[in-house]
């Protein structure tokens, strides 16, 4: 991000931190755990297929993301958000 910005390391990280309150390490963990879950609701690829499409470099670097900023795993994640999927009983 520096090197397209054209200006240091350090001074991206300054002025993405009082831009958003955030680093750009954590905006950007944040933006692919947020695609994962869009594509855990959304479709039914492998985990090691969606982790590879969100930026990870494997399952189990989605799985440890997830963990971190979601507090649960992606398969737990598609199988709660499968049952919302489902029509209600009456």
């Amino acid at each position: 991000m520096a090197a397209a910005a054209a200006i240091s390391p350090s001074r991206l990280h300054e002025w993405f931190q009082a831009e958003t309150s955030t680093s750009p390490r954590a905006w950007l963990a944040e933006v692919r755990v947020r695609h994962a879950c869009d594509l855990l609701r959304q479709s039914t690829l492998p985990l090691a297929e969606l982790a590879m499409r969100c930026g990870y470099t494997d399952q189990s670097a989605l799985t440890h993301a997830m963990r971190r900023l979601r507090a649960t795993t992606p398969g737990a994640y598609r199988r709660q958000h499968a049952q919302d999927e489902r029509p209600k009983q009456p």
